[in-house]
């Protein structure tokens, strides 16, 4: 998509790219978003979120780049400190690591412009009907529509892709990707679940979940901790194999548990606190 609106619009809109860093990346992402920027000059700008310990003071956001880019736990630290666990009912992973962050920079640098996301005709489940009142675009649904698979073979004609299998794309051990997917993880590289297995015993982390009632204090589906999932890691099942990965070349394009913001709730919450601005 990024190439695309280069390419094509760049001439009618001012394009501002931009990637929200986590932390819990796979370090091929972020040599992939860097050989993005560097090859087609999209002068992305790589931002990471700042959580503010004070009640009722929002997440706040700084500026990096790829080499100073943080490669660890502490964003996800911060936020569940304050937040409590993230899991399926509690999607503020997202929330005060992506979307709130750029809203900030959004609003400090280019208040009143469109989002545009990557959305794809195949994923119309995840199209806002809200979206054009909320400022947000998918160019790959209808300025130049694409599927999965078109995107595939579009990156297969290109001098360099994502060296990475699909499931260990977006943050390594996400709770939205599938058991099968998280087994074979912990097979490969059992070390990359320290984070969460710490999140789950850190007293701060425990009082933060607490304090929300609602929310049920495990991470992963099934009402399952960290600890819940490698039990069952270490039962029968079959290793995850990308159909879409290259063995001999190391190459493979997209997840199928996308972590983006601006997913439909979330543009309607948008909305919601626009229109109480607005009011107030």
């Amino acid at each position: 998509m990024s190439w695309w609106l280069k390419m094509t619009l760049s001439h009618v809109y001012e394009l501002v790219f931009v990637f929200m860093n986590t932390g819990q990346e796979e370090e091929e992402t972020l040599i992939f978003v860097n050989q993005c920027d560097k090859r087609w000059g999209l002068g992305v700008v790589w931002i990471e979120a700042v959580v503010n310990t004070e009640l009722g003071k929002g997440t706040d956001y700084k500026v990096v780049d790829f080499h100073s880019a943080h490669r660890g736990g502490d964003i996800f630290r911060a936020v569940a400190r304050k937040y409590g666990l993230f899991n399926k009912k509690w999607t503020h992973c997202n929330r005060e690591m992506k979307l709130k962050p750029f809203e900030r920079y959004r609003k400090d640098h280019h208040p009143g412009s469109w989002r545009a996301l990557g959305i794809r005709v195949d994923e119309i489940d995840r199209i806002s009907p809200n979206a054009e009142k909320a400022k947000v675009m998918y160019p790959l649904f209808n300025m130049n529509p694409m599927t999965k698979p078109e995107i595939i073979k579009w990156w297969s004609m290109q001098s360099f892709d994502l060296k990475l299998p699909e499931h260990l794309g977006n943050c390594i051990t996400c709770w939205k990707k599938s058991d099968r997917k998280l087994y074979t993880v912990w097979h490969e590289t059992p070390e990359v679940f320290d984070l969460f297995l710490n999140l789950e015993t850190d007293p701060d982390v425990i009082a933060a979940t607490e304090a929300r009632p609602k929310n049920p204090g495990f991470i992963y589906r099934g009402y399952r901790s960290t600890a819940d999932l490698i039990r069952d890691a270490q039962g029968s099942f079959k290793m995850y194999r990308d159909p879409n990965f290259n063995q001999e070349d190391d190459t493979s394009n997209g997840c199928s548990e996308s972590c983006s913001p601006y997913t439909p709730e979330q543009i309607d919450m948008l909305l919601i606190e626009e229109d109480e601005g607005e009011a107030a």
